[in-house]
């Protein structure tokens, strides 16, 4: 469907590779031909680069159309005018002298904007920075520390003694800050109510318990064939009688007549339960769902009462440090709780809303899909306010994909988009299938995957097929734009023992067809995409192994470094001089000499090492200090350093030299900052190591995806929620135990059904993101199989059964296209980059 020709506003579903880019650009470009002021616009996306290219795009196009006729008429065709030479110099000119006034951002750019221009009427300190992720857990710590030391011994023990219920082994200060990791973003948009929600059944007296024991003791044993009493039985009664007596409800509700009952069956070992027998045994699994989800409603009392003392706490200290992170912006923005409407944030967010209003008439919206709820929630009065305007002089714009939603655990919430239309029923919604990017062969494989997933037997779960049933109706076939040359794979790595073994066999398959591709196509870009970074490392090595050089997009921490290691143990020894790991690690580098420890004595030496290493930070800095190891670098190669070293060093100087504006006295904080910051290498590659998600809006001539096997969600959300309004706050907030606790509790069992269709609709958007990036060539790779007919529950199990399921030839191959074609790359032309998005040669239509 099209919108009508006068409506102002657009709402637009793009799948991949379709323009999205060239729409959004192509939009803001008419506003301002219309004479519109740059600043009277509004353009947000999901991430910097991609804000970075939207305005990259529009000064391109622009630019070019200065210049080029045809590409002069395609602007003027999109934007609805002729326009001459002349006036795209003039816009151009118009557009360059005022580059500060445009407004392409990311939402998180634009809070810290608008929490930049009302810091007072939020509340926040008039110096308040964006602080680094190492800081901010520093800062968690110290806020935990402060929390215990403010509250009472016996209630912090009650605490306590709920949270550790999951696993005792962890210290104290890992299982708080593991809550506050795993649960606070979910505290911040829930009020109190929804931890409260979970509450269980009635339960039996202890007398009732006791009389249903004794009488279930009392039944007499079933027989065998003999005519004896069957030993199993008395085995199994022995030990559901002390599982009861020892309060042991879990282990009774995983095994032996408890695990029955609960399933619904009436015989065990083959035998029939008892009448006199099974009424009492559905007395103790109601006693039992009622024992856990219990613990469950504890352990969420516990929960909630510890981020309440922790937030007090942590508020405290980002105040005093005027240390925020970009997730706290929303939060001062729009509090969770109307009765903090009467502080700051709450009581002047319509008055900033009301002064903003008036600057700002045209809202366009990019990656829509992967907006958090909280940030429509800042958003929505500004657009509710431009689509309820009728004058025509002001305009929405929104665009994003359903089918590209990879970003949950970021709060990312696709159904915004999917009900936009409903709540604004003067939007009508359009969908672009024509891709600019991929062969048809790269798109008919899309297709065939996943034009009819909701009948893929890879799902064995009524949440699985539901999320599926679900992901094919948002799905529609692709349509090339050009008549590219491509080729498509299904390959099955040699059979190996073990699953480790099988995970290393499938990446040296990637590296080996790396090789091969690059051999084949040596001016081409190939992507070997992951779902997580563990395998990154390693798959480089490998592909250095096969004479490939590779990077990763966005970089990896440059603890890929032996250099570096060896340095952070230098540093780690200077906080902590009794550490003789630390020391050897040194000792036994070409940095021992310099930091003065020997293999041979470095108990004896550590002490007096930690004091000068410490000594000299806080004399020259970080920087300088590191700096001062690069002769050792340089000169160690073939001895313990190489060329990879040297660059990753001198990158951490770099990083030292940046931190040195904010450096205090403990090292440990700039070890753990080097520990989680990305650095990227600058020597380009022809390959590229990236996790998927790193991947979206890029694209490459050839994709490999060697991560095909393993669960659809590798890691679950350890907390189950529910938002019914997808702009709303979660009205119920659980922490989640095993799936046969959960399905105790009818409250409970909807929330895991819930979580397992949200994760498996964002695990089909992953493998969707990952087969899209390629342009020419897409190489599928899953692990052996020792029986072909059955279907994994799996991406791999996916493939198979949609594609082909063998056997392998000789070369591996379970599936090829039936159109490859034996040269799937064209000869090189000169390209933007190694890895651009999608961007139309011609004029969708």
């Amino acid at each position: 469907m099209s919108t009508a020709p006068h409506s102002p506003h657009r709402l637009i579903h793009a799948s991949a590779g379709t323009g999205k880019t060239w729409q959004l650009s192509g939009r803001f470009l008419e506003l301002l031909a219309q004479g519109v002021e740059p600043r009277r616009i509004l353009a947000t996306t999901f991430t910097r680069k991609a804000a970075g290219e939207i305005l990259d795009r529009v000064l391109a196009r622009l630019a070019l159309a200065c210049v080029d006729e045809e590409k002069r008429k395609e602007l003027g065709h999109q934007i609805g005018r002729a326009l001459s030479a002349a006036e795209a110099r003039a816009l151009l000119a118009r557009l360059t002298r005022r580059l500060g006034e445009l407004r392409v951002r990311t939402l998180d750019a634009f809070f810290v904007h608008l929490a930049k221009l009302f810091a007072l009427e939020l509340g926040l300190p008039s110096d308040w920075n964006i602080v680094e992720e190492a800081e901010d857990r520093a800062l968690q710590r110290e806020a935990v520390a402060r929390t215990l030391a403010r509250t009472e011994r016996l209630e912090l023990l009650g605490l306590l003694r709920g949270l550790q219920q999951a696993d005792a082994s962890r210290s104290i200060e890992r299982v708080l800050l593991g809550e506050v990791r795993q649960a606070r973003n979910a505290f911040l948009d829930s009020r109190a109510e929804a931890w409260r929600r979970v509450r269980p059944a009635e339960g039996s007296t202890p007398e009732e318990i006791a009389a249903a024991l004794a009488r279930i003791a009392r039944v007499p044993l079933p027989l065998t064939t003999k005519g004896e009493p069957d030993k199993n039985w008395k085995k199994e009664l022995i030990g559901l009688l002390e599982r009861v007596r020892a309060g042991d409800w879990r282990a009774f509700i995983e095994k032996g007549l408890g695990a029955k009952v609960l399933a619904g069956e009436t015989t065990y070992q083959r035998q029939e339960i008892p009448a006199e027998m099974l009424e009492d045994l559905e007395r103790l699994a109601r006693q039992a769902a009622h024992e856990l989800v219990n613990e469950v409603a504890l352990f969420n009392a516990a929960a909630l009462g510890w981020l309440e003392r922790f937030e007090e706490s942590y508020d405290e200290l980002k105040a005093e440090e005027g240390a925020y992170r970009f997730e706290d912006l929303p939060k001062a923005l729009h509090p969770r709780d109307e009765s903090q409407l009467g502080s700051g944030a709450g009581q002047n967010l319509e008055q900033i809303w009301f002064r903003l209003d008036g600057k700002l008439d045209h809202l366009l919206l990019d990656e829509f899909q992967d907006t958090a709820p909280v940030q429509w929630r800042i958003l929505a009065p500004l657009a509710s306010e431009i689509l309820a305007d009728g004058s025509g002089t002001r305009s929405f714009f929104c665009v994003g994909d359903l089918k590209q939603s990879i970003y949950g655990w970021r709060e990312a919430e696709p159904r915004l988009l999917k009900r936009m239309h409903e709540r604004y029923p003067v939007l009508v919604p359009e969908k672009l299938t024509k891709s600019y990017r991929s062969a048809h062969v790269v798109l008919d494989t899309v297709r065939r995957t996943f034009e009819t997933i909701g009948l893929n037997p890879a799902f064995d779960k009524p949440e699985q097929v539901q999320a599926a049933r679900e992901f094919q109706d948002d799905f529609d076939a692709h349509v090339p734009a050009f008549d590219l040359p491509g080729a498509a794979f299904l390959v099955e790595a040699p059979r190996a023992e073990g699953e480790e073994e099988a995970q290393l066999a499938v990446l040296k398959l990637a590296a080996r067809r790396a090789r091969a591709i690059a051999d084949e196509a040596p001016h081409g870009t190939i992507g070997i995409l992951v779902r997580r970074n563990d395998p990154i490392a390693r798959l480089i090595f490998l592909l250095r192994d096969e004479g490939l050089r590779a990077s990763g997009e966005g970089g990896n921490p440059l603890t890929d470094s032996m250099a570096v290691l060896h340095f952070l143990s230098l540093l780690h020894l200077s906080d902590h001089p009794a550490d003789s790991a630390a020391a050897f690690h040194v000792a036994t580098s070409p940095f021992g000499p310099l930091a003065g420890l020997a293999p041979a004595s470095f108990k004896a030496q550590q002490e007096e090492v930690a004091r000068v290493t410490r000594r000299r930070l806080a004399l020259e800095g970080y920087g300088a200090f590191a700096a001062s190891f690069l002769g050792a670098v340089d000169g160690s190669d073939g001895v313990g350093y190489g060329a990879w070293d040297r660059r990753r060093f001198r990158q951490l100087v770099d990083l030292a030299l940046a931190h040195d504006e904010r450096a205090d006295l403990r090292a440990d904080r700039f070890v753990d900052h080097v520990r989680v910051t990305r650095v990227e290498d600058p020597a380009a590659a022809q390959v590229q190591v990236m996790t998927v998600h790193s991947a979206k809006g890029l694209e490459f001539d050839a994709v490999i995806l060697p991560e095909l096997d393993g669960r659809f969600a590798p890691r679950e959300s350890e907390l189950l929620s529910s938002r019914p309004d997808p702009g709303g706050l979660l009205t119920t907030v659980s922490h989640a135990r095993s799936e046969t606790v959960c399905r105790l509790s009818p409250l409970l069992s909807e929330l895991w059904s819930e979580r397992a269709e949200r994760e498996l609709r964002e695990a089909l958007c992953l493998l969707y993101v990952a087969m899209t990036r390629a342009r020419h060539r897409l190489d599928l790779l899953v692990q052996h199989q020792q029986d072909p007919s059955k279907t994994g529950h799996d991406f791999a199990g996916i493939l198979r059964a949609a594609l082909g399921r063998g056997p392998a030839d000789a070369q591996e191959i379970l599936w090829k296209h039936a159109q490859n074609s034996a040269v799937w790359l064209p000869a090189p032309k000169p390209r933007e980059s190694a890895a651009t998005r999608a961007a139309p040669s011609e004029l969708p239509r």
